[in-house]
């Protein structure tokens, strides 16, 4: 897998809660970016399982 990108943690860092389809405006990702949206989510789903962030069904919430 590749690193994590900072900009996702830096969007992370910055807000304290971002909704789905606001993390893939910030970073600039197309709705119909299959493979981006794909390794947003496996990201996503990487912090999680470290505990730096926490999903509430309608985004995301670094607590690190």
């Amino acid at each position: 897998m590749r690193p994590y990108s900072k900009e996702l943690v830096d969007i992370l860092k910055a807000r304290a809660h971002v909704r789905n389809y606001q993390i893939l405006e910030l970073l600039g990702i197309r709705p119909d970016g299959a493979e981006a949206i794909k390794a947003v989510s496996k990201q996503l789903e990487e912090l999680e399982k470290f505990n730096l962030v926490k999903a509430d069904g309608k985004g995301w919430q670094w607590i690190a």
